[in-house]
């Protein structure tokens, strides 16, 4: 059943944070200096999550591993509305994005990496969807674009989704869990 709405992708961005400005727009009370970019990033899961994206590589076709942007760069988190983003997303999810941050468009590539063509999204598409509070509303967050009506998304919890229409089934407790069952199913 579909409870939850499913964010999409509208355009917004993040605003930009002014130094020493919290989210509500007050000054930050604590005197700690921002987190180092370095910082925020889970190593183990970083390293356990590439090792998964290369048996993913070796298992599809030449143009959809080529479709697949480079991971996102440690200096994109010195950007506060892109750190934020980032510390926002389940560990798995954020994770793979240091790996891959999402897919090119399937144009130029032919077919994306999921179920007929669905492109994974990059942190700056996720961002725009953040900004609209998914954390708290239980909404599902795209994590691919719409592929005829089908599109994965990510819960709260980190759990992945298919939604098919007016329908959710839940495919995997993680995003690391889904792409062994990608591994091991349609790949």
């Amino acid at each position: 059943h579909h409870d939850r709405p499913l964010r999409h992708d509208d355009g917004a961005a993040l605003a930009p944070r002014q130094a020493g400005e919290t989210s509500s727009g007050g000054q930050r009370r604590s005197s700690q200096p921002a987190p180092r970019p370095a910082q925020l990033v889970d190593w183990k899961r970083v390293f356990m999550l590439s090792r998964l994206w290369g048996r993913v590589h070796a298992s599809c076709a030449p143009g959809v591993r080529a479709s697949l942007r480079a991971g996102l760069p440690l200096s994109a988190l010195q950007h506060a509305p892109t750190a934020a983003a980032f510390r926002a997303l389940p560990p798995d999810v954020a994770a793979s994005l240091l790996v891959h941050d999402g897919q090119f468009g399937t144009s130029q590539w032919g077919l994306g990496l999921f179920f007929g063509g669905a492109r994974l999204l990059s942190l700056e598409e996720l961002s725009a969807q953040l900004c609209g509070g998914w954390r708290g509303d239980g909404a599902l967050l795209s994590l691919t674009d719409t592929s005829g009506f089908q599109t994965l998304g990510c819960a709260p919890d980190g759990s992945i989704w298919l939604v098919s229409g007016f329908n959710e089934h839940r495919k995997s407790a993680s995003w690391a869990e889904f792409l062994e069952r990608v591994l091991q199913t349609t790949v």
